[in-house]
């Protein structure tokens, strides 16, 4: 998921929905085609080699879309790709192999895997904002992983909420950065064309924790 921008990349309207109405609509309308489109591919190539340094395997992508990431990542590395995402139009326009790929309709808060089902990385794909508490919703996911697993963090830098949407991310940051948590590695990525940037980390649990 991302913030609601228009086809330059700038932010219209000072909104984040939370109302998984207004993402179907939107989906419906094309509106979220550019995902597809170069400026987005710098950041899903990171998250995809995070996935293939860090945690190759099973994959969970929570807030997948259309499954952008899914066409970025190696078949020789990844077994199985899981995505969720609380928008159904998004879901449906999805063109996925299902022999590795299953979706789920589902919100960030409220999936769960299958009884015993541990993935290999997880990934939070521009979902983090729409969250009400993300550092809790990261630490029940990190329950998730599997040993040596790798949970990857994609956050925009554009501000579609002004302050409160800097206070609530930097604040994330922050309890990221005290631990109990390994940074295993983390870039930015500045797309000049649009003017946006995204902050991208890989980082699992601390051992012991």
């Amino acid at each position: 998921m991302a913030s609601k921008q228009d086809r330059n990349g700038k932010n219209p309207r000072a909104e984040v929905t939370r109302n998984p109405a207004d993402w179907d609509r939107d989906y419906r309308a094309g509106r979220w085609t550019y995902l597809t489109e170069p400026r987005e591919q710098a950041r899903l190539a990171v998250a995809a080699l995070y996935v293939h340094l860090f945690g190759p395997g099973a994959v969970l992508d929570v807030g997948c879309g259309a499954g952008q990431l899914f066409h970025l990542l190696d078949r020789a590395r990844v077994t199985s790709y899981t995505g969720v995402d609380f928008s159904a139009a998004a879901l449906e326009t999805a063109r996925l192999d299902p022999s590795v790929a299953t979706l789920i309709h589902a919100s960030a808060e409220t999936f769960a895997p299958a009884a015993g089902e541990r993935f290999d990385s997880i990934l939070f794909n521009e979902v983090a904002y729409f969250i009400e508490g993300p550092l809790k919703e990261i630490r029940r996911y990190s329950t998730f992983l599997k040993a040596g697993g790798a949970l990857i963090l994609s956050i925009t830098r554009a501000r579609p909420e002004g302050g409160s949407w800097d206070a609530k991310m930097n604040t994330l940051w922050m309890a990221l950065d005290e631990g109990p948590w390994e940074t295993l590695d983390e870039v930015f990525v500045n797309h000049r064309a649009s003017g946006n940037s995204w902050r991208l980390r890989a980082f699992r649990p601390s051992v012991g924790t």
